[in-house]
């Protein structure tokens, strides 16, 4: 089978749709039913079915999935060990300024290690913003926050209510004080929504495009605000239900990569960037489980 028709069935089957796979594998949207037909011709049975916009596994296009992952995985594994592992050369990566610490530090500590003769160039903005430049090929890489289409989800994130022990601002009577982000952020959309969802009143205390200006906020008692579990520090405490304050959705980081072709350097650039992602994960499940980031004041 061969590989690149591999990787296009999976975009298709992530993506659910020959629309969208087509600005993930950076190919036509023919080109992406040609190499999907190809497939099905050389293995003699249908694997998926179009119904309206999106599509549907077959039995054996199940199967194949689980397989083609696998195969997908040791082929750039083995691509990564035979080739020059002395990596020369430059990488963009952009992402908000809220992964830098928790994920961007990590990363590239990891990838440094490996491979010291890369230079690495980041570049931190808005989602929004970084999606448009990785589209332009004006980055190679760029994390960015719930923008799912022509990217892949390598991180989910459990958001909470943040207060200040201090302050207590999480106790006054509504209105309560509230600090978001630029309009059109995920978050603001998602504090905003669930309050007024649960009947509570609120006015916008604190506008901040940081999470490192709306954490001040919060820590001076002007409002309080949501973050992820990850980047939330020590000194802000997890408020919840008990505080009459509405469960908040999972954030989801997505991974986008510049229409250009694929190189050593960039797939094991992206190979590094998913591997830190799954161990983060695994890593929160572990803590999530035990409570450690589940901490709420009396």
């Amino acid at each position: 089978m061969n590989i690149d028709q591999l990787k296009t069935y999976i975009a298709v089957v992530e993506t659910g749709s020959f629309t969208k796979a087509a600005k993930t594998v950076h190919l036509t949207q023919s080109a992406v039913s040609l190499q999907i037909k190809r497939l099905e011709e050389e293995l003699g049975i249908s694997l998926l079915t179009r119904i309206a916009k999106t599509v549907k596994l077959t039995g054996a296009g199940k199967d194949l999935l689980a397989y083609a992952r696998k195969i997908i995985q040791t082929h750039d594994e083995a691509v990564l060990t035979i080739s020059n592992r002395e990596l020369l050369g430059h990488i963009r990566i952009g992402a908000p300024e809220d992964y830098i610490s928790p994920f961007l530090t990590r990363i590239l500590s990891r990838f440094s290690k490996e491979h010291p003769q890369v230079k690495v160039d980041v570049i931190s903005n808005l989602s929004v913003n970084l999606k448009r430049a990785v589209d332009q090929a004006d980055l190679d890489f760029a994390l960015c926050t719930e923008m799912r289409e022509g990217g892949t989800v390598v991180f989910r994130e459990p958001l909470a209510w943040i207060s200040s022990e201090k302050y207590k601002q999480h106790t006054i009577t509504d209105p309560l004080p509230l600090a978001v982000s630029y309009e059109g952020c995920p978050y603001r959309r998602w504090a905003m929504g669930s309050l007024e969802a649960a009947g509570r009143e609120f006015r916008i205390n604190y506008n901040s495009p940081t999470s490192t200006g709306i954490m001040a906020a919060v820590r001076v008692g002007f409002a309080v605000a949501i973050l992820g579990v990850t980047n939330i520090p020590e000194d802000l405490i997890l408020i919840g239900e008990a505080h009459r304050f509405p469960p908040l959705p999972m954030a989801h980081i997505t991974l986008h990569r510049a229409p250009m072709p694929s190189s050593p350097l960039l797939l094991a650039f992206e190979t590094c960037i998913r591997e830190t992602f799954k161990e983060v994960q695994d890593e929160l499940q572990v803590q999530l489980a035990s409570g450690i980031r589940v901490k709420f004041p009396d």
